[in-house]
């Protein structure tokens, strides 16, 4: 068996070399089709495949708290976690984070990084141990025994120079020396609860508060690792218990608070698993197109062959002798092929990594390992087999005394072969309908995203974040002070028509709660609709584009009037801790979601808003209504929002964003702008500048991928049809020659031979056609999870994509039926 093998390889090996076009034609087809597929899979691979680098990564669990009926991911309160770490027996460990930023100061200029802030438990619960150093200890999770911090293997290297000592030395952070404990491996990345991509670059420990009156301030990602034989649906149900135990103890805060849990793996990748595998299904229907386009080709060609076939037949080889030496062909092929698609998968991984969004995740585990490579051999030996096997069954049952007979009309092969051809193009025009169609309803859906109205300027607007942290910001007045200083400063640079600045921009998410109008009563029982909590100056709208649509925006009487009444409670509560401080009253702007909801049918101006809340801790006078911005991504639907003046700071030091508008290009500011800030205060790092068309470009990162990259598959679909299709049909009519120049002997111009061709290739695209359009209806439940805007079964897109499947064949046909009838027909009748 071994010998025999050695001697099919060996002709195979032969047949490839004397016909080399031929060969290289199909290796191709093949390289690209496996390379597409190992590419996408090493991305799968890398990303979802993989368990996370934690210890145990199958027992940990992302823990959240939300509104009764609702699983969406909020997170913990302090005291609540507190809770659940002392009660749980289902859980061995529970550990809490949060993400902020930091400013990182030293020998050279002030550096403003990402920091996790973690509890000690979090750290232990992961199970990754430093590369140097040691983790944080619980009883630094203390004000006063707070200032140690953990380096990033990256910022170690690039700001500490790698220095082997570096443990126990001393940095400064938000102006205040932190003793550095402990170096993480390379490796290392945090997880992200809310899914996307670990940025941090050090982590300290995470001081948090047992006070019951934080109970309904929640901004803590929580995780858990199950004890030994406990399923989540077990952990889940004793969440619940606790819930809603808390719900008795605490009704203000949690009568309507439930706990749900998720794998850490669904959490930390987000919706980027489902794209992946979108993703993967395409570049497989490419494969099919491939796998179709060479199967015709070998059976084309095998008709050629169909002497040999007789003759090897004849003298011994038999019918099981010829399939194992036409599969092993077809297999060497496709093995060659393969080993090129590997190479060309080892670029294409690289160019895949420049392109991802950002906001990916666990991107540097991406690359061609073993389990891609087998993944590799696996597809690549299955292709062969496909593509080998029914060309094979069919020259198997060829006949020498057929042959013989029928000299070279035999090698047309027989009305079940023709059909064979036939099919295959039809599927390589089915299954291109199906991906020219999904790229069309992507490029379509970006599109729509892109061009949507945004209600705030885009190129013109510069954003830059500054975080005001250290002694010398403890204080309301040294905050105010300094951001009036820098915003005066940056109003008066050439170029700059509008200067501002805000506790949060469009796109990015937020900070939110419930709120009460009118005769409305606080009731814990009853869930109030989250409103959108901003803090801005006086020329944010301005400056961002949001146009107002009734009332009058903040002024500067607006910003010291909040000033002042927060100075007056602050002032209140310090006096006496114990008493109630009357309420801090401000004026507010609502947008336009808001004003519709509470207010439908009404002028909202004037209009008092307070918190649902037992404490009623502001009153708020709405002066003004703005246009909606998207806050939580360019294609979720806006939400109710309400702006504050900054000055009011109602929970504490805002995160502030300065925002520039230009009259030119707003990125030659940057440096004027660095030094405003610097100019100020050294010591005080600005955050990246970036346009809020960059913001709007990040936003919508994940779906220009994906569009991206099915454009280019379908493109490459669209080549392997057109190369298949012109094969088939450059093959049928060669066999047909001499009915052509009996046609035109007999008085048929080139015309109606064309037309008689061009029918009968055409009736080839008819089933295509019509299964592309069968299997695109199948595939909108796949598809309808990555359109905006639209139907994943559009008329309109169908149409388009019917339509260019059509143009393709047509194309793909035309020129091998305007060469045979370009034939001498003496010639013609002379090749018989």
């Amino acid at each position: 068996m071994f010998d025999r093998l050695i001697h099919d390889i060996r002709f195979a090996f032969r047949q490839m070399v004397r016909h080399p076009a031929f060969s290289l034609l199909l290796t191709v087809t093949v390289a690209v089709a496996i390379g597409a597929n190992v590419a996408i899979f090493s991305v799968l691979e890398g990303i979802v495949l993989r368990p996370l680098p934690y210890q145990d990564s199958d027992r940990l669990l992302a823990i959240w708290e939300t509104p009764e009926g609702n699983r969406r991911t909020q997170p913990f309160s302090s005291p609540d976690y507190l809770d659940v770490r002392a009660q749980s027996e289902t859980l061995q460990e529970v550990g809490a984070l949060r993400q902020r930023s930091a400013n990182l100061t030293g020998d050279g200029d002030p550096m403003r990084v990402s920091a996790g802030v973690a509890t000690a438990s979090l750290m232990n619960l992961l199970g990754v141990q430093p590369a140097m150093g040691r983790l944080f200890l619980e009883e630094e999770e203390v004000e006063g025994n707070d200032r140690v911090v953990i380096l990033s293997h990256g910022l170690w290297q690039n700001e500490f120079g790698g220095d082997p000592e570096i443990v126990g030395r001393t940095t400064t952070i938000d102006g205040e020396p932190s003793e550095i404990i402990g170096v993480m491996p390379a490796s290392f990345r945090f997880p992200t609860p809310w899914g996307g991509r670990d940025r941090s670059r050090l982590w300290e420990p995470l001081v948090l508060s047992r006070e019951n009156d934080n109970r309904g301030s929640h901004s803590y990602g929580v995780f858990g690792r199950m004890a030994d034989g406990v399923s989540p649906e077990a952990v889940e149900a004793e969440l619940g218990i606790i819930a809603m135990q808390l719900a008795e103890a605490y009704p203000a805060t949690n009568a309507q608070t439930r706990m749900w849990v998720a794998p850490m793996m669904e959490r930390t990748l987000g919706g980027v698993q489902s794209a992946l595998i979108y993703l993967l299904v395409i570049v497989g229907l490419v494969l099919l197109i491939a796998c179709a386009n060479v199967a015709a080709m070998l059976m084309a060609r095998g008709m050629s062959r169909s002497s040999e076939f007789a003759i090897r037949a004849s003298i011994g080889a038999g019918r099981r002798g010829l399939i194992h030496q036409l599969v092993t062909e077809s297999v060497l092929l496709c093995g060659v092929g393969g080993v090129a698609g590997v190479a060309m998968a080892y670029w294409g991984v690289g160019a895949i990594k420049l392109i991802l969004p950002t906001n990916i995740p666990r991107t540097t585990e991406i690359g061609v390992n073993l389990q891609v490579l087998g993944f590799a051999a696996g597809v690549t030996l299955l292709t062969g087999l496909l593509v080998g096997l029914a060309p094979a069954m069919f020259a198997a049952r060829t006949n020498l005394a057929t042959v013989i007979k029928q000299g070279t009309s035999a090698r047309g092969g027989g009305a079940g072969r023709n059909r064979i051809l036939s099919g295959l193009v039809a599927a390589q025009l089915a299954i291109g309908f199906v991906m020219v169609n999904a790229a069309l309803l992507l490029a379509a859906s970006y599109s729509r995203v892109m061009n949507q109205e945004t209600n705030f300027a885009t190129d013109e607007v510069l954003v830059s974040s500054l975080s005001l942290a250290g002694p010398a910001y403890d204080a309301r007045d040294g905050r105010r002070a300094f951001l009036e200083e820098v915003v005066s400063r940056a109003r008066a640079l050439p170029g700059v028509t509008r200067a501002a600045v805000t506790s949060k921009l469009p796109l990015n998410g937020g900070t939110n709660g419930g709120v009460l109008v009118r005769e409305q009563a606080f009731d814990p029982d009853v869930q109030q609709p989250w409103i959108e909590y901003s803090f801005v100056d006086e020329e944010y709208h301005t400056a961002m584009g949001i146009p107002l649509l009734s009332g009058r925006l903040f002024d500067r009487r607006d910003m010291e009037e909040a000033a002042a009444a927060a100075e007056v409670r602050e002032s209140e509560q310090a006096q006496d801790p114990e008493a109630e401080a009357p309420p801090i009253e401000v004026p507010i702007l609502v947008n336009r979601t808001m004003a519709e909801e509470k207010w439908p049918n009404a002028n909202p101006l004037g209009e008092i808003v307070r918190p649902n809340s037992e404490t009623e801790y502001f009153r708020a006078r709405v002066v003004g209504v703005v246009e909606d911005v998207r806050q939580w991504g360019a294609e979720r639907e806006p939400v109710g929002e309400m702006y504050f003046p900054h000055t009011a700071e109602l929970w504490g030091p805002i995160w502030a964003n300065l925002v520039v508008r230009a009259s030119g290009d707003p990125v030659t500011l940057v440096p004027a702008l660095r030094q405003v800030v610097h100019d100020v205060d050294d010591q005080i790092p600005v955050g990246t500048p970036f346009t809020m068309a960059q913001a709007l470009r990040n936003a919508t990162a994940s779906r220009r991928f994906s569009m991206m990259l099915v454009g280019m598959f379908a493109a490459t679909a669209l080549l392997l049809i057109v190369a298949g299709t012109y094969g088939v049909v450059a093959f049928s009519v060669s066999q047909r020659v001499h009915e052509v120049g009996v046609r035109m002997a007999l008085g048929a111009d080139r015309g109606r031979v064309m037309r008689l061709f061009m029918g009968r290739a055409t009736l080839l695209f008819v089933p295509g056609l019509f299964l592309g359009l069968i299997g695109s209806m199948s595939a909108a439940g796949l598809t309808r999870s990555r359109v905006y805007g639209i139907s994943a079964l559009s008329p309109t897109y169908l149409a388009a994509a019917g339509v260019i499947m059509l143009l393709v064949g047509v194309a793909a046909t035309a020129i091998p039926v305007v060469r045979a009838t370009r034939v001498d027909p003496l010639e013609a009748l002379r090749a018989e």
